[in-house]
């Protein structure tokens, strides 16, 4: 992506849900954080996380937002949904590279 990064122009959204803790049952709950304006793309190639496992994702969102974080949950397109769907994917990497406006670019890789 790093060829167009001069040319980002947000043409999606994407809605962003943060781990808030557990339930009285023991389940992972969420709040709902953003929505940020993006670019995807389901071209992308073998990634590591953190832990240096490496993962294939599912795709990746490219954003000037820095509000997503490693763990969160994404899901292209907006919801006013107060948990995620189940369609919504975990963040498993987050690449930064300097833009030529100033503002760090975002490359979200998402598994």
């Amino acid at each position: 992506m790093s060829a167009i990064r001069g040319l980002f122009t947000p043409i999606a959204k994407a809605t962003i849900w943060r781990g808030s803790g557990e339930d009285f049952h023991g389940n992972a709950t969420y709040t709902r954080l953003a929505v940020i304006d993006c670019t995807y793309t389901s071209n992308t190639v073998l990634q590591s996380d953190a832990a240096g496992r490496e993962f294939s994702p599912a795709f990746a969102v490219f954003t000037k937002s820095n509000e997503v974080r490693e763990g969160d949950l994404i899901l292209i397109g907006v919801s006013n949904s107060a948990t995620p769907p189940a369609e919504a994917k975990e963040v498993r990497r987050i690449a930064t590279a300097a833009s030529m406006f100033g503002t760090p670019d975002y490359d979200i890789f998402v598994g």
